[in-house]
């Protein structure tokens, strides 16, 4: 957002059902979340949480956003994940990516194709990944901490969850050291990415 980027957001569920908290304080939560990140605007789905599935319909639901928003870049999460919900989100974007350029169809919206897309690491794998790039995110490290303390009902008041913040810095951390900054983030790439200058590489 702060380098002049328009950011959208897409939540596939409301989170329902799970153990912790409401929909009513969720939405409260992503309200105030969206509201520290700045971004242009935010969509939902609206698909059941734990039953996410690769279909027509998914897929449809979510190329019609991409050829509302028309987005260059589309992050999704990587693959390697033992939630079924984030693998098949993968699945249903790669795949709604190609069906947002359709022209013989009748849903919504004029036929984009986004450019890009780049998988950010999330997941309940105890593994480590090898990014495939790594961005220096140093000076946004705080908000990103205040980011998910304002899920409070998954990550203040679930007590299994108290530690996440502090276990992000470390990831964080970790990814700096093998740059030379404080923190880093990681990002994979299954198609290979492509420069125009050196100018701004570590």
């Amino acid at each position: 957002v702060e380098t002049g980027f328009e950011v959208y957001l897409c939540d596939m569920t409301n989170g329902e059902p799970t153990p912790m908290g409401t929909v009513k304080k969720r939405m409260q939560e992503r309200k105030k979340a969206t509201g520290i990140l700045g971004v242009k605007d935010r969509f939902l789905i609206g698909l059941k949480n734990r039953f996410v599935f690769d279909s027509t319909e998914s897929r449809k639901k979510v190329a019609e956003l991409i050829r509302k928003v028309k987005p260059d870049i589309i992050f999704v999460p990587q693959e390697n994940d033992a939630h079924p919900d984030h693998i098949a989100t993968t699945k249903i974007i790669e795949a709604a990516r190609f069906y947002s350029k359709f022209t013989k169809t009748k849903w919504k919206g004029q036929p984009h194709y986004p450019k890009r897309i780049i998988y950010y690491i999330a997941s309940h794998l105890r593994t480590v990944f090898k990014p495939d790039f790594l961005v220096d995110i140093s000076p946004y490290m705080e908000k990103k901490l205040e980011l998910v303390k304002a899920y409070k009902s998954q990550f203040i008041e679930n007590e299994k969850n108290t530690r996440a913040p502090e276990y992000l810095r470390n990831i964080a951390a970790y990814y700096g050291r093998m740059i030379g900054v404080e923190y880093a983030e990681g990002f994979i790439m299954k198609e290979i990415p492509g420069f125009s200058n050196l100018k701004n590489f570590l």
